[in-house]
C-alpha cells in the first residue's frame, strides 16, 4: 500500500469494534442504512450524499481492519477497494470516489447537494 496505511496485527485480531481504531461498529452501518430508506433525497440530498459515503467508508474500514491495516486517508480507502476487491468495476470504483469527493465538499467547503447532483453521482 503506502506510507498512508499502517500494518495491524493481521486478520481478525483486530479486536473489538469501536471507533478510533480504524474499526467500526456493524450497528452504525445498519443505522445509516436505515435512515437512508426514509430520509427525503429531496429535501436533504446533501445528507443523502454524505450518508451514502459514511456507509461505504466504515465498510471499507471495517474490511481493512479485517486484513490488519488502518488508514486515515478516505483516498487509501478508495485504492483498496480497486486493489484488492477486483469484482467491483471501474464505474463502482469512481462513483464511490465521486462520493468521497461530494461529501469533503458539503463538509468543508459549504458545498449543499441537490437531487440533481445525487441522481448525476449515481449515474441517472
Amino acid at each position: 500500500m503506502n506510507e498512508d496505511v499502517e500494518r495491524g496485527t493481521g486478520r481478525g485480531e483486530a479486536g473489538q469494534a469501536g471507533q478510533g481504531d480504524g474499526e467500526v461498529d456493524a450497528r452504525m452501518i445498519e443505522t445509516r442504512m436505515r435512515m437512508m430508506e426514509v430520509v427525503s433525497r429531496e429535501d436533504f440530498a446533501s445528507l443523502v450524499v454524505e450518508g451514502y459515503y459514511e456507509v461505504v467508508k466504515e465498510t471499507l474500514t471495517a474490511l481493512m481492519a479485517l486484513d490488519g491495516y488502518k488508514t486515515l486517508s478516505y483516498e487509501v480507502l478508495v485504492g483498496y477497494l480497486k486493489e484488492f476487491f477486483p469484482q467491483f468495476s471501474e464505474s463502482e470504483v469512481l462513483l464511490v470516489d465521486r462520493l468521497r469527493q461530494l461529501r469533503n465538499r458539503i463538509s468543508y467547503m459549504g458545498f449543499s447537494s441537490t437531487p440533481i447532483t445525487l441522481r448525476e453521482t449515481r449515474g441517472g
